[in-house]
């Protein structure tokens, strides 16, 4: 008869020991869907980032077009300024020419 309640003494402990690994098991299982779950919304942020990363390279790509469009324009009037310039110099001397030859004439 000890002997049978030495066996259910040792079979209670060896219960009690099962459900506290069943409790650790649990508890490690709801760490393991949190960190899942955590794992997920953070692969959901990295593919929002590199989806702003790509829109933002493709606004810069655009800018940077928009800058040598711009460049270009600015390159195209400076050109224009200066033939300008060279016939304002040119007619300048033509008017001087013209004016001697006019003060020539009346002397």
């Amino acid at each position: 008869h000890d002997k049978l309640k030495k066996e259910a003494a040792s079979l209670k402990k060896d219960i009690t020991k099962w459900r506290a690994k069943a409790d650790e098991l649990e508890d490690a299982q709801v760490q393991a869907k949190n960190l899942e779950d955590t794992l997920e919304e953070k692969c959901e942020e990295n593919k929002s980032l590199h989806e702003r990363v790509r829109e933002l390279e493709a606004d810069l790509e655009k800018r940077r077009c928009e800058s040598w469009r711009s460049n270009a324009r600015i390159d195209t009037l400076q050109d224009k300024v200066h033939e300008g310039l060279v016939k304002i110099n040119s007619l300048s001397d033509e008017l001087e020419n013209l004016q001697q030859e006019n003060k020539n004439l009346h002397e």
